[in-house]
């Protein structure tokens, strides 16, 4: 498994996935990386099994999108593009990250819950659906482990 940023020759895969797995809720402005975007991928055997896209804006993050192909689900590709993302956001002294999950999707907030994410608010009728979505919330706090690591943005 490899985690790094994403490139130009990535995106139609990414939205081909976001197609499958986040129907109507992405599109290409959605990976216009700037300073404050970033979107990081997952490979196996070079071929891009997962994403997650994030913005930053000090002092927190927030999780836009993350998705990993449905065959390829349950086998930790979500887990360290999210573990990545939190080692970033700590790194660079972000006190929080945040993301909205749809609140009858007990799967998704499950998956966020065991990365120290708690449900804060709900907000009524956010997606176009009409449902409901939950605003989540981790704090993050520095370690000392953290700058030990060694030099973990070069990624895997």
């Amino acid at each position: 498994m490899k985690i790094r940023p994403h490139n130009p020759e990535d995106v139609s895969s990414i939205l081909r996935l976001a197609k499958e797995a986040l129907p109507g809720r992405m599109d290409r402005g959605d990976l216009s990386v700037d300073a404050s975007m970033q979107c990081l991928v997952a490979e196996q055997d070079d071929i891009l099994v997962g994403f997650i896209v994030y913005t930053i804006s000090r002092p927190q993050a927030e999780i836009l999108h993350i998705a990993v192909e449905k065959t390829m689900r349950k086998k930790g590709y979500g887990k360290a593009l999210m573990e990545h993302v939190l080692w970033q956001c700590r790194r660079q002294g972000l006190e929080m990250v945040t993301l909205e999950t749809k609140k009858d999707d007990r799967y998704l907030a499950e998956f966020y819950e065991r990365f120290g994410f708690a449900a804060v608010a709900t907000r009524k009728n956010y997606y176009q659906t009409g449902k409901d979505a939950v605003l989540m919330v981790k704090r993050l706090e520095r370690s000392i482990t953290d700058e030990s690591v060694g030099d973990r943005d070069k990624l895997r």
